[in-house]
């Protein structure tokens, strides 16, 4: 954090935090879109606003180091695998990132009303041939599993801000007076 006062009588805090090297998988899954065992660090700020309506993210921005690789390995949230459920390049997507080597990734957060809305892009292959083909300028599911390389994915996901609320409890124990 940059030098900051906080005034307990301000309702509303803004901070800024200026992250080196957090573990992805342990960022994925605080905000709430899954579980993920990978190996992988990201860097970048997290502008946050802290008031009577929790926790606001405002353009958070998070990238892997250059030349450094990684791996996702997401077992993604149930509210994320029902919408998967009616969305084939979704189901793709999640079935990609349940063991996905990147050569690099990134990370952006916005809060919108009450979603906290997630985009990850990165690009990689995943480890294990997927059972899809395109088909028609899309991806369907096939028979046969096939062997996916150089593979740039954009997921956007929408996650309710309430299933950040551990990381809102942690925030309003520092904001709480004694």
């Amino acid at each position: 954090l940059d030098s900051t006062r906080i005034n307990p009588e301000n309702k509303r805090t803004g901070l800024i935090f200026y992250c080196d090297r957090l573990r992805l998988s342990a960022l994925l899954q605080q905000l709430g879109a899954g579980l993920d065992q990978g190996e992988g660090h990201i860097s970048g700020t997290i502008p946050v606003v802290f008031g009577d309506n929790g926790l606001r993210f405002r353009d958070a921005f998070l990238y892997s180091t250059p030349g450094e690789t990684g791996s996702i390995k997401l077992k993604p949230s149930q509210s994320i695998s029902a919408t998967a459920a009616a969305s084939e390049q979704l189901s793709f997507t999640l079935d990609a990132l349940s063991d996905f080597n990147y050569s690099w990734v990134k990370l952006s957060l916005n809060s919108e009303k009450d979603l906290l809305k997630i985009k990850l892009q990165t690009d990689g292959r995943p480890a294990n041939k997927l059972y899809y083909i395109p088909k028609d300028g899309i991806l369907v599911r096939s028979e046969i599993a096939n062997d996916f390389t150089g593979l740039e994915l954009d997921a956007n996901l929408n996650i309710p801000l309430i299933n950040t609320l551990e990381l809102f409890q942690n925030f309003k124990q520092l904001f709480s007076p004694r």
